[in-house]
């Protein structure tokens, strides 16, 4: 009985900080943001009192409960939808919207008849940019653009609707990889629970949720052995956002070269088919262009970059990211093949390795925005590393940026979220053996008994 209260009391309270998240802030009242994460996360630390007792369905239950208030709400934490509902709609309208610059496209005459309109067109926070987001999102965006008619928050609607069956996939995906790995499927809970995660996803639209299904079905389909499949679904990933790329060499370590030099290309095929409706070369020169500017003029939240930077305006005397953005990717890629191909660089299972790929990727980063740590936390969930966990909860600090409107970094702000990452890194295995709980420990895996 006593049990049943504390998981009404952690799913009510749990519940109402997201709607009040969801409804009653916006990205510009940080205090309050911080103050509701943490209250969220310190819910989800009570939750060993009573998770001995949840099934794996239960626990899935829950986190499509806690999804499912966010359903109705404005993404108010990013204003990234106004390019997917742009983009859809263009799309919808059977043009390329590869090849259209809002800026140049919104002074045409016949626009709205596609119904891009100015109060789209003035929500976009890339009017100057070509869009850099690959096939199978702008797929979405177009189903939601269709099913949502002229109505914006339509189109928000089904494209929510998606991720969160999404989500929903990922978790149960979790959940089998886990089993087959001998390990308790009940840590899926600290990503089916993770406030990060659930805000940022179904709350805030962000596609890292779709990538990390297609990741992880890559990765369940490479434990059953099925090669083309599972390449198949990686080629998906990429072709939904660009980072399962980084991914790739990391299955070497489960392959080996034969069966790995088979799959390798047949990932790189798969997104390239899904490419095909749009190629030309025109695509291939602004796209690039979109992905290089990302990389030479971005900057959020970085670690190692912002360092970097700080040498360069002492020596230069300006700005070096031109020059610095392009060298750290050079390094990081080295540095990820190393990683990839040398077994006895960080003796580990190959989900070890993606988890500590990622964590070098994105701390030589010039731009980590919060949704960004969705994959690094459901894939840690899965190597049972728990700084992810940890930093997704450090880097709602970024939103501070934002603080009282307009845009600002707080650089305090950086150094203590990377400061404390760090801290959490080395006490890894302590704070593991502080939060996990009971169940989570357990390698007896009632999921089994369930199916």
């Amino acid at each position: 009985m006593a049990d049943a209260w504390k998981k009404l009391i952690f799913i009510s309270l749990s519940y109402a900080g997201y709607c009040f998240l969801g409804y009653g802030l916006t990205r510009d009242q940080f205090p309050l943001l911080l103050g509701t994460f943490i209250l969220l996360f310190a819910l989800l630390t009570t939750a060993k009192s009573f998770a001995n007792g949840l099934k794996i369905k239960q626990i899935i239950t829950i986190g499509v409960l806690f999804r499912l208030s966010l359903l109705l709400s404005s993404p108010e934490l990013s204003d990234d939808f106004f390019r997917f509902v742009w983009d859809g709609r263009i799309l919808l309208a059977g043009e390329n919207p590869y090849l259209h610059l809002p800026a140049v496209l919104i002074g045409a005459p016949e626009i709205t008849d596609i119904g891009l309109t100015q109060e789209l067109y003035n929500g976009l926070n890339s009017k100057n940019y070509f869009t850099v987001y690959p096939p199978v999102s702008q797929l979405v965006y177009a189903i939601g653009a269709f099913l949502g008619g002229d109505s914006i928050a339509g189109s928000i609607f089904w494209m929510r609707f998606i991720l969160l069956l999404a989500e929903i996939g990922v978790m149960m995906l979790m959940a089998k990889i886990l089993v087959h790995l001998k390990r308790s499927a009940r840590w899926i809970l600290w990503y089916a629970w993770n406030p990060l995660v659930i805000v940022e996803t179904v709350g805030n639209l962000h596609f890292e949720g779709l990538m990390l299904f297609f990741i992880l079905l890559a990765i369940f389909l490479a434990l059953k052995e099925k090669l083309v499949f599972s390449a198949i679904a990686l080629g998906l990933g990429v072709s939904t956002k660009l980072i399962p790329l980084i991914l790739v060499p990391f299955f070497f370590y489960h392959w080996g070269w034969k069966k790995w030099l088979a799959w390798a290309p047949l990932v790189g095929l798969t997104a390239l088919i899904t490419f095909l409706p749009f190629l030309s070369m025109e695509l291939v020169e602004k796209f690039a262009s979109s992905v290089d500017l990302y990389f030479q003029s971005f900057e959020f939240n970085a670690s190692v970059y912002y360092l970097v930077r700080e040498v360069g305006f002492a020596v230069m005397g300006y700005n070096i990211i031109q020059s610095a953005g392009p060298v750290l990717s050079l390094i990081t890629g080295l540095g990820l093949l190393v990683l990839a191909f040398q077994p006895k660089f960080l003796r580990a299972d190959f989900l070890s390795k993606i988890v500590v790929g990622l964590l070098i990727y994105y701390m030589m980063a010039t731009t980590v925005h919060p949704w960004y740590m969705i994959t690094v936390v459901g894939l840690g969930v899965l190597s049972r590393w728990f700084f992810p966990i940890t930093w997704s909860l450090l880097i709602i600090l970024s939103y501070s940026h934002y603080w009282g409107g307009g845009f600002q970094e707080h650089y305090w702000f950086i150094g203590i979220e990377y400061l404390l990452l760090i801290l959490a890194m080395v006490f890894e295995k302590r704070i593991w053996q502080f939060m996990q709980m009971d169940v989570l420990t357990n390698e007896n895996n009632e999921l089994q008994v369930e199916q």
